[in-house]
C-alpha cells in the first residue's frame, strides 16, 4: 500500500511538471517584447524543466517496475504459505483420522470377544425355542441388526469426518485473518465449542461401534417381542446418534456464518462452507 503511495504521488508530480514546461512554453511564445538574453534563459529553464521531467518519469518507471516485482513477489510468497498451510492442514485431517483408526481397530478386537460370547448364550437360548423356522429367524435379525449398525456406524463416522474437515478449514482462514489484524475471536471461541462438540459425537461413534443386540429368550410366546425390542433399541440409538451429528453439522455451518460476517475476511483464504448432511435420515432407516 505504501509503495502504491509513492507509485500516485509521483505520477501527479509529473502531472504538474508537465504543466510547468507547457506554461513555460507558452511564455516564450507570447513574449516577444522581451529582449534575447532573456528569452534564452527562458528556453534554458525549458530545457531543465523537460529533463527534471525525464528523470522523474525514468524513476516512475524504475518505481512501477519495483511495485511490480514487489506485488510479483508477494503473489509467491503468499501462495507457498498457503500451500504450507494446506499441506498443513492436510496432516492434521489425516493424523485424526488415522487416531480415531486406531482406536476403532482396539475396539473391534474387544469386539470380537463380546461377539463371540453373544453367540454362545443366543445358542444356548435358542435351545428353549421349538420351532426351527422361528430359531432362524432369531438369528437372521441378530444377524442383520450387527451388520446395519456396523454401516451406520460407517457413515455416521465418515460424515463426522467431513464435518470435522470443514470445521479445521473454517478454523485456519479465521487464524489467517488474525494474523493480518481481523477481529476473528467470536469465530475462534465458536471453533473451540465445536470442536468439543466433534469430540463428543467421535465419542459416541465410538461406542456405538462395541455395541451388541441381544434379546432375552424364554419361551416361543415371548420371542416376537423380545426381538421387535431388539430392532427398536438399535433404531433408537442410530437415530439419537445421527441428530448429534446434525446438531454439530448445524453448530459448523453457524461458525461458517459466523466468519463470514466478519469485516474484511473476504480478503483473506478461500471461502469454507460445511458439507451436507442430508444423508444422515437414511442411516435410521433399517429393515423391519
Amino acid at each position: 500500500i505504501k509503495i502504491m503511495k509513492i507509485y500516485i504521488s509521483l505520477i501527479f508530480v509529473s502531472i504538474l511538471l508537465v504543466s510547468s514546461v507547457v506554461y513555460a512554453e507558452d511564455s516564450i511564445v507570447t513574449d516577444t517584447t522581451q529582449n534575447t538574453p532573456i528569452t534564452n534563459l527562458k528556453l534554458d529553464n525549458s530545457r531543465q524543466f523537460k529533463e527534471k521531467l525525464g528523470s522523474i518519469r525514468q524513476e516512475l518507471k524504475d518505481k512501477k517496475l519495483e511495485v511490480q516485482n514487489t506485488i510479483k513477489m508477494d503473489k509467491e510468497t503468499n501462495k507457498v504459505e498457503l500451500d504450507a498451510k494446506r499441506q498443513e492442514l492436510k496432516n492434521t485431517i489425516e493424523t485424526k483420522k488415522l487416531e480415531f483408526k486406531k482406536e476403532m481397530e482396539v475396539k473391534k478386537e474387544a469386539l470380537k470377544t463380546k461377539i463371540e460370547t453373544a453367540k454362545v448364550k443366543l445358542t444356548n437360548d435358542l435351545t428353549k425355542i421349538k420351532d426351527e423356522k422361528k430359531k432362524q429367524k432369531v438369528v437372521n435379525i441378530v444377524t442383520k441388526v450387527a451388520e446395519l449398525n456396523t454401516k451406520a456406524v460407517e457413515r455416521l463416522n465418515n460424515l463426522t469426518d467431513q464435518i470435522n474437515e470443514s470445521l479445521l478449514k473454517i478454523e485456519a482462514r479465521a487464524n489467517d485473518g488474525a494474523t493480518r489484524g481481523l477481529d476473528v475471536s467470536t469465530t475462534l471461541l465458536s471453533v473451540t465449542r465445536a470442536k468439543a462438540s466433534v469430540a463428543e459425537v467421535k465419542a459416541l461413534i465410538l461406542a456405538q461401534s462395541t455395541k451388541i443386540y441381544t434379546a432375552n429368550i424364554t419361551t416361543d410366546l415371548t420371542l416376537q417381542t423380545e426381538m421387535s425390542k431388539v430392532k427398536e433399541s438399535f433404531n433408537t440409538d442410530i437415530k439419537v446418534l445421527s441428530d448429534k451429528v446434525k446438531a454439530v453439522h448445524e453448530e459448523v455451518k453457524n461458525v461458517a456464518v459466523t466468519l463470514t460476517q466478519t469485516p474484511n475476511i473476504d480478503n483473506v483464504g478461500q471461502s469454507t462452507t460445511p458439507i451436507e448432511t442430508t444423508k444422515v435420515d437414511d442411516i435410521t432407516k433399517t429393515n423391519n
